[in-house]
């Protein structure tokens, strides 16, 4: 099951042409990972604030299919693509409002220990807030 958000694209967003910038694909990912996160129960700020552990980027790639307009209203599907040790892989599908494919986006986090800084299996109580987020685990 995915997760879904909606956003509308901006005009601090474009560029001289009028469409999104290709770097805001990815803030735009990231607004929904926030999103999710806290619909789970646990707002990035909770896990920044001082948690055991933390989830940084360490990949991320996108396709860009069509352009994203000044006054788009997008809507980001968010699954849970792949998840093996200590990593996980998020795939973002970013719709236009005709359900027509804009992007997709594969954002992939590794899970770190924040006191020693080194890599770590996924904690239980991520997994729960995903899976409250109404996140599949694969």
């Amino acid at each position: 099951m995915a997760f879904e958000h909606q956003t509308t694209v901006l005009f601090s967003q474009v560029d001289a042409v009028g469409i999104a910038f290709f770097g805001r694909a990815f803030e735009m990912c990231h607004e929904v990972l926030e999103a999710m996160l806290a619909a789970g129960g646990m707002p990035l700020h909770a896990i920044l604030d001082g948690g055991e552990w933390a989830m940084p980027l360490v990949h991320a790639s996108a396709d860009f299919k069509r352009p994203m307009k000044l006054g788009d209203r997008i809507t980001i599907h968010m699954e849970l693509a792949e998840m093996s040790g200590g990593s996980l892989t998020f795939a973002y599908a970013l719709l236009g409002e005709s359900g027509d494919l804009r992007a997709n986006v594969k954002l992939v986090h590794a899970f770190i220990d924040r006191k020693r800084f080194k890599g770590r299996r996924a904690p239980k109580e991520a997994l729960e807030v995903f899976e409250r987020a109404g996140m599949t685990l694969p």
